[in-house]
């Protein structure tokens, strides 16, 4: 295979899996924007989502519908362990919040391995269409899903900050929590639709992900850390520069897979950041 036919192999899988850590990353740095704490739980609720969409298709129900149903369950997940877990932790100290999530992960884990097991579980592909072909090169048709989902949910979450009163009222929270609450903003409330939107998120994220990998009991964490060295090396707290870390992230994994070893994409991109945050310690675009 011809050395261009492979960049843009590399390319097309990049950008798939780039869009999912891009959704990850956008709703990790949402919640952190508006609590200054991050929620190392996210993943879970992906992992949540892709399981319920499992056993509903399973009972028959479209996938639609079943995808509808499931980010309804991780949006009510994501309220309970807000209001129950991080809520009572916010006016303390970061380490007490972290460890609060990492609770949270334990339990969604015990829940998953108590009701869907041990096994390794994958989606089915959304549609039998053939790949597009360009050249040598092509992009199968679950990624063509992954990417298109991928776009239409950040440009409603776009419209969603940018275009309605509660968006902007989250966009006031993210500024200065103390200056919202002074102009008649219930934060509180902001927080939990933050939550619920990030919840859906990473629902969508890992749904239409599902059918590329398998997933199991542990996969929510990984999902997360994903997500999380996204918007790192995007830089943390930057809305936009999150999306632009997850999909340099897909490339980069993709490029050291092909090139180099798909067991070396994790190292290697793990060292890549921890010399960025040396060189540059509010990742490559800094906070807006």
């Amino acid at each position: 295979m011809a050395t261009s036919t492979l960049i843009l192999q590399y390319i097309f899988s990049g950008i798939t899996s780039g869009s999912v850590y891009a959704l990850l990353a956008l709703a990790l740095t949402l919640i952190y924007n508006v609590t200054r704490k991050a929620n190392l739980a996210l993943g879970e609720y992906a992992v949540l989502s892709i399981f319920c969409v499992l056993s509903l298709t399973a009972s028959h129900l479209d996938l639609v519908p079943s995808l509808i149903l499931a980010m309804v369950v991780a949006a009510g997940a994501s309220l309970v362990q807000e209001r129950l877990v991080m809520e009572p932790l916010y006016a303390g100290e970061e380490t007490s919040v972290l460890i609060g999530a990492v609770g949270a992960v334990f339990v969604f884990q015990g829940l998953f391995l108590n009701v869907w097991g041990r096994e390794a579980h994958s989606l089915p592909r959304f549609s039998q269409m053939e790949a597009i072909r360009f050249g040598e090169a092509s992009l199968p048709s679950q990624s063509l899903w992954v990417i298109v989902i991928g776009v239409l949910a950040l440009v409603f979450v776009y419209i969603f900050i940018s275009k309605t009163i509660y968006g902007k009222a989250i966009m006031a929270c993210s500024q200065n929590t103390t200056a919202a609450k002074l102009m008649g903003i219930n934060v509180s409330r902001m927080i939990r639709i933050t939550y619920i939107i990030s919840a859906c998120l990473v629902s969508i994220a890992g749904v239409v992900f599902a059918p590329l990998i398998t997933i199991d009991f542990g996969t929510g964490l990984s999902l997360t850390l994903k997500g999380f060295i996204a918007a790192v090396l995007g830089g943390m707290g930057n809305a936009t520069a999150a999306v632009v870390g997850g999909l340099l992230l897909g490339l980069m994994e993709a490029f050291v897979a092909g090139y180099i070893s798909a067991s070396f994409k994790d190292a290697i991109t793990l060292a890549f950041l921890i010399v960025l945050l040396i060189a540059r310690p509010t990742g490559l675009f800094g906070r807006i």
